[in-house]
């Protein structure tokens, strides 16, 4: 039934593309995840019907996943509903939509994703060309508890900094995990910086129970990224190994900083200080999605489909 179910997409894309001269296209970052990595997909309609497209309702965009069987991944949250779209001839617009949780995702598994868009004023359904990703099986490099105040004064959280590798494009790349303490819910997973096997990262975590990373990025070079238990990047900064190899220290008051080493001005550098002392959600919030951009199209795209 679902191969068959399949099978009629198939057609009806292709008669909607040509006839309508609507096109429905996916875009996604990158094509390897972690279990639980943002997974962020772009779905982009282009409008050359010669008439204003008005998408709107809940379910005028939905997205399928399927395995590597060709059965239907079962979808553990809600995706939050896209924003209504007057989309006018001659422009595209993209929607971004954040799935990384929504759907049942195993690692070490490749997955095939679809959208599908309905079209209420021709009562007419145009599907995307199908794309594919992977999910990716971190190794687990180090790990450590750390508690959460309660607001209320009570009892704190307990959650836990995991630190990963994982070959995302045939190079090896490290992963902060921030989970609870049974790692069955996971707040974020970053993608910190490229790993060099000569070396390992040095991980610390300070009095305010964030975590702290040096790894080494280049022959020379050294970046520190300092979380906090929210698993957010509040510190990003580049150091080369010129008078010594830095390293991790901690300070008499229990702060930690990189002692040794030249640190290196760079454009992705984060500064920390206001972003330390911000209020840390119970749960992430799901988040409502932005509307979506909206740009004339190229003057390639405006060819008649053949």
């Amino acid at each position: 039934m679902l191969k068959s179910s399949w099978a009629i997409g198939l057609f009806l894309a292709t008669a909607g593309v040509t006839v309508a001269q609507v096109k429905v296209e996916l875009l996604l970052d990158q094509k390897q995840y972690l279990l639980k990595e943002s997974l962020m997909v772009g779905v982009r309609v282009v409008n050359h019907a010669g008439q204003t497209l008005n998408l709107a309702g809940t379910n005028w965009l939905s997205l399928t996943v399927e395995n590597r069987e060709k059965f239907v991944v079962n979808r553990i949250e809600d995706v939050p509903s896209p924003q209504p779209l007057a989309l006018e001839s001659t422009y595209r617009a993209t929607q971004w939509l954040e799935i990384g949780r929504a759907f049942e995702f195993k690692e070490n598994s490749s997955y095939t994703l679809r959208a599908r868009v309905q079209i209420d004023q021709w009562n007419e359904e145009i599907f995307s060309e199908p794309v594919m990703f992977e999910i990716m099986k971190g190794t687990k490099l180090w790990e450590q508890r750390f508690g959460v105040p309660a607001a209320t004064g009570a009892q704190p959280e307990m959650r836990k900094y995991i630190l990963q590798q994982a070959n995302y494009l045939n190079e090896l790349q490290l992963y902060v995990r921030v989970t609870d303490d049974s790692e069955g819910f996971v707040y974020k997973v970053l993608r910190l910086a490229p790993m060099l096997l000569i070396s390992q990262p040095e991980a610390q975590i300070d009095t305010l129970n964030r975590l702290h990373v040096l790894t080494q990025t280049g022959m020379r070079q050294f970046m520190h990224v300092c979380i906090d238990p929210g698993g957010e990047v509040v510190l990003r900064n580049t150091y080369a190994a010129n008078n010594g190899r830095p390293q991790l220290k901690e300070s008499p008051t229990g702060g930690v900083y990189v002692n040794g080493g030249t640190r290196l001005l760079r454009q992705d550098d984060v500064p920390g200080s206001a972003l330390l002392n911000r209020p840390l959600p119970a749960r992430p919030v799901p988040a409502t999605n932005p509307p979506a951009i909206t740009e004339p199209t190229p003057a390639d795209s405006a060819k008649p489909a053949e």
